[in-house]
């Protein structure tokens, strides 16, 4: 039979054959790093010393560093806070280990870098509800009292949130805070066992994070040095002098000289406005940010191919959209930023709905013929770890159990790992989901109508689980996300409502895939 390209059979093998290579290549990421085989408590009294610590210190000055500045150092932060506790326990004469670490890097990211916000929020609310803006378009006597005091409140004008007038607002607030935890945890949790256990997809980011906790152990001196520790500083003082170029020249520039210096654009180069006619309407920033370049070294060959042939249709095609009328919005002149959100309603939103229903299918697909490739094994009595290629038994291998092993020869209750009942966490996380339609109803009684409470369920279980496991699901692949944009904002236009008080509804429209990573990193961690 001739090789001639024309060969269905023969193009059909060798299109077979570079896919497998692309599935060996995302696969290799799971086998770097393995799970240890024995796993260790990490909330301890030192963990706890710890997050008071990142409570009582640090977040407070990374609070005070962005209202003073303007700014902050970002995601940095919950590292340079963990060394810092670092060097206080070394010279208390004591070391902490990996799990202990991690640990603290969860809390100093969920304090410091993320829920930090929820704190400097109250601020902007009372900063907001006297501002000239807020008078002049007659929003700040609408603002509900729930949400901040009304603008003659006594708590505005003695400026303080120790009023009775706060009680509702920090109330709803950390009762929101509470509930959006046990979301995010349980439904975390599920789609970790989902995606890693059952698909054995890489999480190829999530390495880097648990390495970088061993890294830290190594240098606490709980574990023996090996290349980690040496290769995490040079990274640290890579990242410090290219700091001093990126950020602090602009910024002590400006401060000392009164003018700002910048070699490097912030935030990227922007030849949208200089290429426009020649490739119009394609948003042409181009970012050199050295982070960007290094996440681009650890993620997956072809999905970073993958990303690089996006960005190039993207650019081919928005001219020829552009002369065919498809972009109506876009204007010659106009910055990348802009562009990409006059073409993005025009046109590319609606692609990615798409783009992410057509990801959604096939993630379907996919979970369904791994289940059917699963239930094969156990009838053969056998388990493989497509990853590593181990073959397991299809039974617990601890002696006195016979319950079919689930992850790497074990059942749950004997793989250490602490693992959860899987129905407590799908029952949690329906109360959880109802907790804000509940709400909203409470809130707006009239606002709410039984039409769109329909519409808060189907979203809250059909929508929210769906693109949730979707963008579990990329992640664990190329270690990406995926989400449906302005869904709120869309919900609000969908309904008509002439009004403010439809924009402080509490949609349940949160997407909880990233959250997976974070148990895949802290089975890595141990």
């Amino acid at each position: 039979m001739s090789d001639s390209p024309q060969n269905p059979r023969r193009i059909l093998d060798r299109w077979r054959g570079w896919r497998s290579r692309q599935y060996e290549e995302v696969e290799e990421f799971r086998a770097l790093l393995e799970p240890p085989d024995r796993f260790a408590e990490g909330f301890t009294v030192r963990t706890i010393i710890g997050v008071i610590f990142i409570s009582l210190i640090m977040t407070p000055g990374e609070m005070y560093l962005g209202l003073v500045t303007g700014g902050s150092i970002g995601s940095a932060a919950q590292w340079v806070t963990v060394i810092l506790f670092l060097e206080v326990a070394k010279r208390s004469f004591t070391t902490l280990r990996r799990q202990e670490i991690y640990l603290l890097v969860y809390v100093a990211s969920a304090l410091v870098a993320r829920e930090e916000g929820a704190f400097l929020d109250l601020l902007f609310r009372q900063y907001f509800v006297r501002s000239a803006q807020a008078e002049q378009f007659g929003i700040s006597r609408l603002l509900p009292d729930w949400w901040v005091p009304g603008p003659e409140s006594e708590a505005l004008a003695q400026r303080t949130f120790l009023h009775e007038d706060w009680i509702l607002p920090i109330g709803l607030l950390i009762l929101g805070t509470i509930v959006g935890r046990i979301a995010w945890f349980t439904s975390g949790y599920v789609l970790f066992r989902l995606t890693s256990d059952r698909e054995k997809l890489p999480f190829p980011t999530a390495p880097m994070s648990a390495l970088s906790a061993m890294a830290l152990a190594e240098e606490s001196g709980e574990e023996q040095e090996t290349w980690k520790w040496p290769v995490f500083s040079v990274g640290a003082i890579i990242g410090s002098a290219f700091g001093l170029i990126y950020v602090a020249l602009p910024v002590f520039s400006e401060i000392l000289g009164g003018k700002k210096i910048m070699l490097i654009p912030i935030p990227f180069w922007d030849l949208t406005p200089y290429l426009g006619h020649l490739i119009p309407a394609a948003p042409l920033g181009i970012t050199l940010s050295l982070g960007t370049i290094m996440a681009g070294l650890y993620r997956p060959f072809w999905g970073v191919v993958g990303s690089f042939a996006g960005v190039i249709v993207h650019t081919a095609v928005s001219p020829i959209l552009y002369t065919q009328g498809f972009m109506p919005s876009w204007l010659v002149g106009m910055d990348t930023i802009r562009t990409q959100i006059v073409t993005g309603v025009d046109f590319w939103r609606a692609f990615s709905i798409g783009i992410t229903l057509a990801v959604t299918i096939i993630s379907l697909y996919q979970v369904m013929a791994t289940a059917r490739k699963r239930r094969r094994e156990w009838d053969e009595g056998i388990s493989i770890d497509g990853a590593a290629g181990k073959t397991y038994p299809a039974t617990c291998q601890h002696a006195s159990c016979r319950q079919p092993s689930e992850v790497r020869g074990y059942c749950l209750k004997h793989l250490g790992r602490g693992d959860f009942n899987i129905w407590i966490c799908v029952v949690l996380f329906s109360v959880a989901a109802l907790y804000p339609i509940v709400l909203a109803k409470t809130l707006f009684p009239t606002l709410v109508t039984t039409g769109l409470l329909l519409v808060f369920f189907g979203i809250a279980f059909i929508y929210a689980p769906i693109m949730s496991f979707v963008s579990a699901r990329l992640d664990g692949l190329i270690g990406r996300e995926v989400a449906i944009p302005y869904i709120n904002e869309a919900i609000i236009f969908l309904t008509g409502y002439r009004g403010v008080d439809i924009w402080f509804v509490p949609f349940p429209t949160r997407n909880y895939g990233g959250h997976a990573e974070g148990f895949r990193v802290v089975e890595l961690t141990g």
